[in-house]
């Protein structure tokens, strides 16, 4: 019985340690706008075109960026709108995140190139 006591006891700690190390993780992300005009995502007040094309997986970096805000110029019906959930943006491997970065819509991760 005091084995599984100490465990029952243990185990809260632990998972508050757990979601304490989640949750500041992903407040070192810099915010980022994103706007369904164009569609583009502004960081660091550096504006990024999404393109069509779909990066794999396997040539994904990190997260460098989480979609706070979003400006939805354009209306679409709920069940039609190809912009419905927006929210990390990720690096590419062997490119520079000042020029290209990636973008999470609706699960997968879109090109988005730096606007000059």
């Amino acid at each position: 019985m005091k084995k599984q006591s100490k465990i029952i006891t243990v185990l809260p700690i632990i998972i508050l340690i757990i979601g304490f190390l989640i949750s500041n993780s992903k407040s070192d992300l810099k915010e980022a706008t994103f706007a369904n005009l164009d569609p583009s995502v502004t960081i660091d007040s550096i504006k990024y075109n999404i393109s069509d094309i779909e990066i794999p997986n396997d040539e994904l970096g990190n997260v460098i960026a989480n979609v706070t805000k979003k400006s939805e110029i354009v209306s679409y019906l709920d069940s039609e709108n190809p912009y419905k959930s927006v929210d990390y943006i990720k690096s590419v491997l062997n490119e520079d995140s000042s020029e290209v970065v990636a973008v999470r819509i609706n699960g997968r991760y879109y090109l988005a190139k730096r606007v000059e």
